[in-house]
């Protein structure tokens, strides 16, 4: 039986939300998971930074907002 939930949500500017939940056995399972997306949430990030910064230095680009929770059912 599954116990715990692992809630995410991907909010990134001039797109609608993106949300899933992951079902696990353990708290300790679902944290790993948790960041594991959080890790790669923040290689993006940084992908896109670099990117940003290279096409136009001087311009604000909105990066996107991750949430990663683990919660008992």
């Amino acid at each position: 039986m599954f116990t715990v939930l692992l809630l995410v949500s991907w909010i990134t500017f001039g797109m609608p939300a993106s949300n899933y939940q992951v079902a696990f056995k353990s708290m300790e399972s679902c944290e790993k998971a948790r960041i594991a997306v959080l890790q790669d949430a923040e290689r993006l990030r940084n992908q896109m930074k670099t990117e940003y910064t290279e096409r136009a230095p001087t311009v604000f680009y909105p990066l996107p907002i991750i949430t990663a929770v683990c919660v008992k059912q």
